[in-house]
């Protein structure tokens, strides 16, 4: 019962640990893009060579699918590694699906959209973890010594 709380806890902060990189994974595409002129198919092999991603699976990325942006959103699909949300995944997926359909600074302000939706969800799940996590590591506590005394 302890574990169980801490785990549920673990599972809190480490949402939040893969919703900053996926904030700095977006602003590594706004650079490629506004300084590099390389396919998207190079892009996504520069990430996937990245540690800071490693969190979010894309050392799993397969960069020989002809479709990179597909790549990328199966990436973070099919991962069940992810402690992400489905509307977590959501956005990312979306944002990928769209990337390269428009000129330099369109792809630039989409990326930017996305960011700011991201920073939005990384907010409310810090403010969750700081109200919950306290919570479920004391019942966590409260549980297994409940446990202990009774079976003791």
């Amino acid at each position: 019962p302890a574990a169980a709380g801490f785990l549920l806890a673990g599972a809190k902060s480490k949402r939040i640990a893969q919703l900053q990189a996926a904030l700095v994974l977006l602003g590594a595409l706004e650079q490629y893009i506004s300084y590099e002129t390389a396919t998207l198919s190079e892009i996504t092999y520069k990430l996937k060579e990245d540690a800071r991603f490693r969190v979010l699976g894309l050392s799993m990325l397969d960069t020989h699918r002809r479709d990179a942006a597909a790549a990328l959103c199966a990436c973070f699909q099919d991962n069940p590694a992810l402690c992400l949300e489905q509307q977590d995944v959501q956005l990312l997926c979306d944002c990928c699906s769209n990337l390269g359909a428009t000129d330099t600074d369109g792809q630039i302000r989409h990326c930017q959209m996305y960011r700011q939706a991201l920073e939005q969800r990384l907010e409310e799940q810090r403010a969750v973890c700081r109200q919950k996590s306290r919570l479920y590591r004391s019942l966590g506590v409260f549980a297994g010594l409940f446990c202990a005394v009774l079976f003791c």
